[in-house]
């Protein structure tokens, strides 16, 4: 299947036309809520599709956390990517080895060179032995066990700081790795203190109940490097704060959030 974005959105620099291609097997849970969600709302999480449309910037770096079959990696890539597609730069990451081997095969369908993907789940210490836990859904496969397990696999965790080359700024960070974020940007400190512009992060109540942690834990330590909490919109719309004592409210299981400084958002929508 090949989709086709116009990433509009509320100022004229937001509009984007991005076309890529995705291998489709109808039997695979993942490829089939994809093509759902274009079918249903014209793009997978309009909000974050559209954050990325209005954020990237050719030449920039982008990091995919939970890459799942790579929708997102593909996105980055195409917007970040020069005439040849080799100017930007995406690193992506996904545990799961059906998802991996997605990923890679997308990747090839595109004939990208401007994106790395590793078969290791991010977290806060390198090489720390884990065990990842799949379910019939693979997108929802988690580092702590899952109510409809099918399998198991022993895993080696990684750190986005020993990974991502030193001196390379990220303008996105997107995690969406079920409950496992906070550990992930623990293992971020470096990137942190440097600074990452818009950090794009799945809140799952449920899933970070898992891993004995909740949003506000993980919206603490996020304040703790000077980033504040923005709702993303549906429309492309400029972010809303939301002030540090107020909870974020998921209308479904999930909802993702964007954590970033007041300047840099003003900058992205002026």
């Amino acid at each position: 299947m090949r989709f086709v974005l116009a990433a509009h959105g509320d100022q004229p620099s937001h509009d984007k036309w991005v076309s890529f291609a995705m291998d489709y097997d109808a039997g695979f849970p993942q490829d089939y809520d994809t093509c759902v969600s274009f079918q249903m709302n014209g793009a997978y999480e309009s909000e974050v599709t559209k954050l990325f449309g209005a954020v990237l910037r050719e030449g920039d770096f982008c990091v995919d956390g939970g890459a799942g079959v790579g929708y997102y990696t593909l996105l980055a890539s195409k917007l970040v990517g020069g005439l040849n597609g080799a100017l930007g730069r995406v690193e992506s990451f996904e545990p799961h080895f059906r998802n991996f081997q997605k990923v890679q095969a997308n990747i090839k369908l595109n004939k990208l060179t401007n994106v790395n993907v590793v078969n290791r789940p991010l977290w806060d210490r390198n090489y720390q032995n884990l065990t990842l836990h799949s379910g019939v859904h693979t997108g929802l496969s988690s580092l702590e066990p899952c109510a409809d397990e099918v399998f198991k696999a022993s895993c080696k965790s990684l750190t986005l700081d020993s990974w991502c080359i030193a001196g390379q700024h990220c303008r996105l960070l997107k995690l969406d790795i079920e409950g496992a974020e906070l550990h992930a940007l623990k293992g971020a400190e470096w990137m942190l203190r440097e600074g990452v512009d818009f950090i794009c992060c799945e809140i799952n109540e449920p899933a970070l109940a898992r891993f004995h942690t909740n949003q506000m834990e993980l919206r603490d330590y996020m304040v703790s490097f000077g980033y504040s909490t923005f709702l993303l919109q549906p429309n492309g719309s400029k972010p809303q704060l939301l002030e540090r004592s107020t909870p974020v409210t998921c209308v479904v299981l999930n909802t993702n959030v964007l954590f970033s400084k007041q300047q840099q958002v003003d900058e992205a929508w002026p």
